[in-house]
Order: C-alpha cells, then sequence, then structure tokens
C-alpha cells in the first residue's frame, strides 16, 4: 500500500483562499477544489490511500475527513489518522471525543521534545513514524504534503508546499515519483535526530 500523509492548510488551501471566505463559512469551504483535482491525480496515478496528518484530524474523525473531501471533489480513500504525542488539558477548545489517539514517547523510543505540539516540526515528523510503526498494512512507498519544511529523517518523503499557492502540478509530479521509490529508513532513524532534544 502507498500512503499520502495528508495536511490540510497550505495544501488544499493557501492563505489568500481563507482570506476570502466569508464568516459563515464551513469546513468544507475551507478546502479549495482545485486543490483537490491534484490530489486526485496523485491518487489516480499511484492508487495510494490518505492519512491525515492535518491539524485538523484533532477536530474531524478519518470519516469527516472523507466526506469533507468528498463535498470538494475527493475521488480517493481516507483510511486513517495519525495519533497525536500532545494531550491539552481538560476544557482545552477542541478537546473533544473525536480527539485522535495519544501516543507517548516512550512506547516507541522517541526523545522527548520541546514545545510539545502537534501544529509544528518537530512533533509531526514522529507521529508519522509512530504510524509506520504501528501499521500492519505492507507500506510500498509513502510521501508527506505539508507546508512544515524540516522533518529530519523524513525529509526524502516530503513535498513541502507553499502555503501562499497551495499544493500544485509541480507538486504532484514530485509526490508520484517519491512514491514510485521502496520507503528507506537507517535503523533506527530518530536515533539522528539533532535539534529540540531534551
Amino acid at each position: 500500500m502507498k500512503v499520502i500523509f495528508l495536511d490540510i492548510d497550505g495544501v488544499l488551501n493557501t492563505w489568500s483562499f481563507i482570506a476570502k471566505l466569508p464568516s459563515s463559512a464551513s469546513y468544507q469551504d475551507a478546502i479549495d477544489r482545485e486543490a483537490v483535482s491534484r490530489l486526485n491525480r496523485l491518487v489516480e496515478a499511484t492508487g495510494a490511500k490518505v492519512v491525515i496528518s492535518s491539524s485538523w484530524r484533532r477536530i474531524h474523525t478519518p470519516a469527516d475527513m472523507q466526506k469533507l473531501l468528498d463535498h470538494q471533489g475527493f475521488r480517493g480513500e481516507v483510511i486513517d489518522r495519525t495519533g497525536t504525542f500532545w494531550e491539552p488539558p481538560d476544557g482545552h477548545f477542541g478537546k473533544g471525543p473525536n480527539w485522535p489517539p495519544v501516543l507517548t514517547h516512550e512506547n516507541y523510543g522517541f526523545p522527548r521534545i520541546l514545545g510539545m505540539s502537534d501544529y509544528n516540526y518537530p512533533e509531526r515528523a514522529f507521529e508519522v513514524q509512530a504510524w509506520l510503526l504501528d501499521t500492519s498494512a505492507d507500506i510500498e512507498g509513502f510521501v508527506i504534503l505539508d507546508d512544515i519544511k524540516e522533518w529530519e529523517w523524513l525529509n526524502g518523503h516530503l513535498v513541502n508546499t507553499d502555503p501562499r499557492v497551495g499544493l500544485t502540478d509541480k507538486d504532484v509530479d514530485k509526490a508520484i515519483e517519491i512514491l514510485e521509490k521502496t520507503p528507506t529508513f537507517e535503523d533506527p532513524p530518530w536515533k539522528n535526530f539533532r535539534k529540540w532534544r531534551v
């Protein structure tokens, strides 16, 4: 199975796209159909399935995300979402029944991170790595679509989008190329993690 780890903001929308939305806009309105059409080309060219790695997964289940994307013309399949190493206190905005599985660094042997938040690097790299370690699927290839720039040992699988323009045809071409490669890891790759270590 080939997997697309999908961010939403800065990939399937842009700063200017969001700025033009009315205050009454829903989540599905915040997804750009043109970007979804490019995502469709990636899915159709590779047969890849989608795993949501965006912060949107903190509010929406994979089934919710499937519906939101389908409303904007998506023709692929959302199979899962990554977990999170960040668990906010009770009463925090957005923390509810749809909160993703909470992971612990100790379970994976990952180093603890300063500023633990799945909004930014480096936490998402560990969350993607945890999903890859946990899945029972035979992963033939994977790509990360995200506007976050640094993913350390996963940088070779990253298509870094520009949040001012979102997912482009060139990005899709690069993602297809990455998905055609067999994933390789140093063993274990996170031992080479250099930044934010405590």
